[in-house]
């Protein structure tokens, strides 16, 4: 059975011996609100988070965005502060700031009424004059910048999802930090295209910095979440310091999510799973691009969603483009919001044939160079008959997956 979208499965007419691998993810956890008071209560290597903090303490809570446990994590986080009595209106809750479009729904429904409207929710805007403030200077050499909200707190929380990333190799709660919640100029800094040709396990500048400012922040404690291949369900919750918390991340991501193959395999099927909110472009790109790391060239890739969204700026130079290759240099050249996935779509059409079941309407699907499937049966009838090779990957979108890499665990 495989899972995509939001809520949905499929069973499809595979030869059991013509699947040389398959990527299913870990189970989700079966009581998110009892794991996320346990990992507060006896997080890694720090003590209970609860006597972290004393009265009086200006508290900034920096919540990743599309946080999965959302609703569990920021009640647990109260209660917490709430017995070690901090005021509710010295608590911040903040979204970083992001060159691509997104809703952000009010992290503080779950909490209880009389507190509610005390604790304030905000999103770190660099485009404001005086938002930003001067941490420290980088080995490098560069200055760095942060959110005063951030530099005017006594203890700041990251809390976030722990998943491959293809420019920061891995992504932690650390990785709120920079470019999110420092100035306009970091993002154009920070933004990349990634890189295919290293694993996760491989020095990347950009992961090399996100910890020198942890480090010069004074970081303390961190949040965790370890995605599921079920929607938005998280796999673990770890609670600690930046540096366990991340060492036992990355344990369990190289565990349930990265595939190494020997060879590349003719035929992929990469499935996006999604929460309420649907899934993104970001998590298309990153399942292509997982997708790509293991097929052969000229091969097939099928992608099941159930997405539905507009073109961003870079989508729109795909589909202008006489091919996907051509797309490419204008992508590098304008760097739009959406420049990480529609790179990893450009080069993913370019390398294989894609078919993309979705909710996009068809005309639109082909124009990203990609053969639309409307339904189900139509997925079924291609691959029924089908007399090669084939991997799997469900949960596309947090796997690494990639071929004879000698240096990989």
């Amino acid at each position: 059975m495989i899972h995509y979208g939001t809520d949905r499965t499929v069973e499809l007419p595979l030869d059991p011996v013509r699947i040389v691998a398959t990527l299913t993810g870990p189970p989700p956890l079966e009581d998110v609100p009892v794991a996320v008071e346990r990992a507060l209560a006896t997080p890694l290597d720090y003590p209970p988070f609860g006597k972290a903090v004393v009265p009086g303490d200006h508290v900034a809570v920096l919540l990743d965005r599309n946080l999965s446990a959302e609703s569990d994590l920021v009640p647990a986080l109260w209660r917490q502060l709430a017995q070690s009595d901090v005021s509710a209106s010295d608590v911040q809750l903040i979204h970083p700031a992001s060159l691509l479009p997104g809703k952000f729904s009010d992290p503080r429904t779950g909490l209880p009424e009389d507190v509610r409207d005390q604790v304030q929710w905000l999103r770190h805007d660099p485009t404001v004059d005086g938002s930003t403030g001067y941490l420290a200077t980088s080995a490098a050499g560069e200055r760095i910048y942060l959110s005063r909200d951030i530099l005017d707190a006594d203890f700041v929380v990251p809390v976030g999802r722990m998943t491959f990333h293809s420019v920061l190799g891995y992504r932690s709660a650390t990785g709120l930090l920079y470019p999110g919640f420092s100035t306009t100029e970091s993002f154009a800094k920070a933004h990349g295209e990634g890189h295919s040709e290293l694993t996760p396990d491989d020095e990347r500048p950009l992961q090399q910095l996100v910890e020198e400012i942890s480090w010069l922040l004074g970081l303390q404690f961190v949040v965790q979440v370890v995605p599921s291949a079920i929607g938005d369900r998280p796999a673990a919750i770890l609670g600690g310091t930046p540096d366990a918390t991340f060492q036992a991340g990355r344990r369990l991501l190289d565990e349930h999510w990265k595939l190494e193959l020997g060879s590349r395999v003719p035929l992929v099927i990469a499935a996006v799973p999604s929460g309420a909110g649907g899934s993104t472009w970001e998590d298309l790109g990153n399942a292509l691009e997982n997708a790509r790391g293991i097929v052969e060239r000229g091969g097939r890739i099928v992608l099941l969603s159930d997405f539905r969204g507009e073109l961003g700026a870079g989508m729109e130079i795909i589909r202008t483009a006489d091919n996907p290759r051509e797309a490419l240099r204008p992508l590098r050249e304008m760097q739009p919001a959406d420049f990480l996935a529609a790179s990893q779509f450009a080069r993913a059409t370019d390398w294989a044939d894609v078919y993309w079941l979705s909710r996009m309407p068809g005309e639109a699907v082909e124009e990203l160079f990609c053969l639309p499937l409307d339904e189900v049966r139509e997925v079924e009838r291609l691959v029924r008959h089908v007399d090669e090779d084939c991997a799997i990957l469900g949960g596309a979108q947090h796997a690494f997956a990639g071929v004879g890499r000698d240096d990989w665990d």
